[in-house]
């Protein structure tokens, strides 16, 4: 929303002057207002006139809650660029119709596999793991768990390439959420942390044993499954956990968690519109 709203823009500066040099989405509501909600910008390492990203459909960690206008021009779903960033093509084959693509991920060993993450709002909405093996050209399902229901995000260990999907939805069960993971390239998945929504789990690229997991509220009826949504943190690779919730106003929604990338004591995380936030692990 407000200026530049549905534009692709880039610095060739540093980040000291923009321009546009794409416009990608309009909508039918006033500039001031929301245009939707797009995420996991992507830029191929070796070929960077390749570069990604994802418009949300439904939109659960965002703050707003999505468009208030219908798309004029543009459509939800993983968008591609072969020009750096000048020409953009919707890359929807394979996902089912009607879907919310909700994150995309590269894998860090080959940048022409990538994952889609299909989140669901509703019992009905579709939902899964989808992965594409030549630059977004075509997508298939992956085979997860049969019991998870709403695939929110998909983590990649840098350093180990070990997998973490973070699965649920709001109005979900306890068996069907939580965080599965994977260590051999998706072809298995193991219960990794129990709850019945889980946002995102990251992982430390200088530690591998430390992971955070973001776990937000479900709805009212559904409270009793897990009395204690927020952040928690293990340092011993699942093997405990602790909740880090202390000092944060909003625990049940976090918008984003990150380790910092040069002192593995260091968490940074944001608020649902309610700040930024930094913790330094004892």
């Amino acid at each position: 929303r407000q200026e530049h709203r549905g534009k692709f823009r880039r610095s060739t500066d540093g980040g000291k002057t923009w321009e546009n040099i794409a416009t990608i989405f309009e909508a039918s509501n006033g500039s001031w207002e929301d245009l939707g909600y797009q995420y996991s910008l992507t830029i191929d390492p070796i070929n960077p006139e390749n570069i990604y990203f994802c418009a949300i459909r439904r939109p659960i960690q965002e703050v707003g809650g999505g468009s208030k206008g219908k798309l004029t021009k543009g459509d939800y779903g993983v968008y591609h660029s072969p020009d750096g960033g000048y020409t953009w093509n919707l890359k929807n084959n394979g996902l089912p119709e009607n879907s919310s693509v909700r994150r995309i991920v590269m894998h860090p060993d080959n940048p022409e596999t990538l994952y889609a993450c299909i989140n669901k709002k509703g019992t009905k909405d579709p939902s899964g793991l989808f992965i594409s093996t030549n630059k977004a050209k075509s997508w298939k399902k992956v085979k997860i768990p049969s019991e998870i229901e709403g695939v929110n995000n998909i983590f990649i260990d840098r350093n180990t390439k070990d997998m973490y999907l973070s699965a649920g939805y709001r109005v979900g069960s306890l068996e069907t959420g939580g965080v599965w993971k994977s260590t051999n390239n998706g072809n298995t998945w193991k219960k990794f942390f129990k709850a019945p929504y889980v946002w995102q789990t990251e992982v430390s690229s200088i530690n591998p044993k430390m992971i955070m997991v973001n776990v937000p509220a479900q709805v009212s009826s559904k409270f009793g499954q897990f009395k204690n949504p927020g952040i928690y943190l293990t340092k011993d690779g699942g093997e405990s956990w602790s909740k880090i919730n202390k000092g944060i106003g909003q625990p049940d929604k976090m918008v984003d968690i990150k380790f910092d990338p040069y002192n593995e004591n260091i968490i940074w995380c944001a608020g649902w519109g309610s700040g930024w936030f930094k913790a330094v692990c004892e």
